[in-house]
C-alpha cells in the first residue's frame, strides 16, 4: 500500500513535470548554443531517472511498513 500510493505520486509528478519541462525548454533554447532544444533521449533519460530516484526514497519506508505487526500499529 506504501509503495502503491508512492508511485501513484511519483507517476503524477512525472506527467506534470515533462510537459512542464517542454514548456521551459522554449525559455532556455535562446541561452543554449549548439544545442537541440528537444533531445529525446535526454527527456527520456530523465524521466527514467527521477522515476528511479523516486521509487527508491519510497521502497524503504515501504519495506519498514511491511514488516510492522497490523495489530501494533494499530494500538498506537
Amino acid at each position: 500500500m506504501v509503495l502503491g500510493e508512492a508511485l501513484l505520486l511519483i507517476a503524477l509528478g512525472l506527467l506534470t513535470g515533462l510537459p512542464l519541462a517542454l514548456a521551459g525548454l522554449k525559455v532556455v533554447g535562446g541561452l543554449l548554443f549548439e544545442v537541440r532544444i528537444y533531445d529525446p533521449q535526454v527527456l527520456l533519460g530523465s524521466v527514467l531517472l527521477m522515476g528511479l530516484v523516486g521509487v527508491g526514497s519510497a521502497w524503504l519506508p515501504a519495506l519498514r511498513a511491511s514488516r510492522i505487526d497490523p495489530s501494533a500499529a494499530l494500538r498506537n
